[in-house]
């Protein structure tokens, strides 16, 4: 490494790697993935404990253990194993301690490169009310300006005509593979931008290739640009009608005001899968959109009975009920929903209107602010930015 470790905080991670690697090869998987490094960390003892405690270690070993193939022997080291993903975490770790002006790599800067990958454990830390600004803030009163670490790019230009004529298919294959490897890595790290230039490159040597035509896909909803996620979603869909092509192609939909198209994509997917709780959360928010409040209830009480983990029909309902005169009802089941997921940005925007609306302008503001600490404008667009201005003026 660039620079010393204390024997503390090389120990700290050391052991948090040896942690991650027992777990990769009790499941079979041939490699060390960022996730679980992340998990190995939450059953570790280590700096950063102290930040960790809302996640629930065992619930996300278990998932771990079915989100990666098992198609590894149970040999796997750290020094030969490390997905290119892991190798990504551990530089941006590197980086973040040396931003932060630290002597020494420790584990509370390895968890800050963590947090800044999107996945199903930083989705965890969310719930729990943790963000990398908050862990941020503790180690520095003016934190730094977040890093991100360099994600090699092999190719960034288009190939050439006479080089797609001439290219053999293994080779073909390998420059796709490369590609789509650097690819999924910015977009984890919402570079969007890009990696939609990752996408363009690939798509002009496999103009049909689904995989790209996905990530880019997502990289336009990611972006909020649902105008040029539509034709891929519709593309997608037409070609592979499956449950996810279907939610994809919905979600855009409702994104764009067309929720007749996306109230009939849902229903399909209910149809073919009864309790999906998304697609039933997502049918009664397109009703809620349309203030066909009475319609979308039966739906969101279908969605919570499928899964009652899922705050996300709970604030919903809680809103709907409100809207419908159900005040206390519905403020107790938004309460409840962030008791659920402390970081659940819409359900800060809902609680936040109904103070509002209800005369308690301070308490509004605060809960709109609150929305906005939980990354509300990223995920779902300006609302909040305009609501909290009127209000303060």
């Amino acid at each position: 490494m660039p620079y010393s470790q204390s024997q503390t905080g090389l120990n700290n991670i050391q052991s948090i790697l040896e942690e991650a690697c027992i777990l990769a090869n009790r499941f079979n998987h041939s490699l060390i993935e960022h996730d679980h490094i992340h998990v190995a960390m939450l059953r570790t003892p280590n700096q950063a404990s102290e930040f960790c405690q809302g996640p629930d270690a065992e619930e996300l070993t278990s998932r771990l253990q079915h989100d990666y193939p098992s198609n590894g022997a149970g040999n796997a080291t750290i020094a030969m194993s490390l997905s290119e993903m892991s190798k990504h975490v551990m530089q941006h770790a590197e980086m973040i301690a040396v931003s932060f002006g630290a002597k020494t790599i420790s584990s509370v800067h390895l968890l800050l490169a963590l947090l800044s990958v999107n996945g199903p454990v930083t989705d965890a830390f969310l719930r729990a009310g943790i963000t990398y600004e908050d862990i941020a803030g503790h180690l520095s009163a003016n934190p730094p300006e977040k890093l991100f670490p360099p994600i090699p790019v092999h190719r960034k230009k288009d190939y050439s005509f006479w080089e797609k004529l001439i290219m053999e298919k293994q080779k073909k294959d390998k420059e796709l593979r490369s590609l789509y490897s650097s690819g999924v890595a910015l977009a984890v790290y919402s570079r969007f931008e890009e990696c939609l230039s990752i996408c363009k490159i690939a798509l002009g040597l496999d103009q049909r290739n689904y995989s790209f035509r996905k990530l880019k896909m997502d990289c336009h909803i990611w972006m909020r640009d649902f105008n040029n996620a539509l034709p891929i979603a519709v593309d997608l869909y037409m070609e592979l009608p499956d449950q996810q092509s279907k939610a994809d192609l919905a979600f855009t939909y409702a994104e764009m005001g067309r929720h007749e198209d996306a109230l009939k994509l849902y229903r399909a997917m209910i149809e073919d899968h009864p309790d999906d709780d998304h697609a039933l959360n997502n049918l009664g928010f397109s009703l809620q959109q349309q203030e066909k409040y009475q319609e979308a209830i039966p739906f969101y009480e279908r969605a919570i009975a499928a899964n009652p983990l899922n705050a996300f029909p709970v604030d919903n309902l809680g809103f709907v009920l409100y809207r419908s005169g159900e005040i206390s009802k519905g403020l107790e089941l938004i309460n409840h929903s962030l008791e659920m997921h402390k970081g659940n940005a819409y359900a800060y925007k809902y609680r936040g209107i109904i103070f509002m609306e209800t005369g308690n302008k301070e308490e509004a503001i605060r809960n709109f602010k609150l929305a906005l600490k939980y990354h509300y404008t990223k995920l779902y667009g300006d609302e909040v930015v305009d609501l909290l201005k009127n209000l303060e003026g």
